[in-house]
Order: C-alpha cells, then sequence, then structure tokens
C-alpha cells in the first residue's frame, strides 16, 4: 500500500489515501479525480504531479505544472518512487 497526498492548488486544503501501488497509473488518475471530486466537494479536475515528481525541466510555479501522464504501463509504485512525499497537486478546471 503507497500512502498519497494530494494538496488543492492556491489553498490550504490536503487530503490523503492509501491506495494499492500496483494500479496503474491511468486507473489511478481516474479513480483519484472522482474521490477527489466528491471528497473535497469540487468540480472537475485535474492531477498535478508534486515537488519531486515534476520534470526536471519545468522551471515555473510546482502547482501550474503540466497534469500528471496517464499511462497502462506503469504502476503507481513505479511512478512515485522517486518521492518520499508522494505530494500531487489537485487543480480545478477554469
Amino acid at each position: 500500500m503507497t500512502e498519497i497526498h494530494f494538496k488543492l492548488c492556491y489553498t490550504e486544503r490536503t487530503i490523503s489515501y492509501t491506495i494499492d501501488g500496483n494500479m496503474d497509473m491511468e486507473t489511478f488518475y481516474h479513480r483519484m479525480v472522482g474521490n477527489l471530486k466528491r471528497d473535497m466537494s469540487i468540480e472537475d479536475c485535474y492531477i498535478i504531479p508534486g515537488p519531486g515528481l515534476q520534470c526536471e525541466t519545468y522551471t515555473g510555479c510546482p502547482e501550474d505544472h503540466p497534469p500528471i501522464l496517464m499511462t497502462p504501463d506503469e504502476t503507481v509504485d513505479e511512478y512515485c518512487k522517486p518521492s518520499e512525499n508522494n505530494l500531487f497537486y489537485v487543480r480545478v478546471w477554469d
């Protein structure tokens, strides 16, 4: 099991989930968006990788980083391996 933390962009609202680390990233993305919409009472949103998970070439504000890539070929544990805090940002569609 892997603990994943989400922070709503530009707020102090956070939520954590413990999930199966063998879940593929595509399933993770869709399942987490559904959970976040319900549990945080927000409209449609997308998930942004947090510190330690963002691409090294990105130099902008961490909360403005492009969304995570959804792939059935990579598990959550493979994606999160470089990060110790497994933080993701949640951005509501404008």
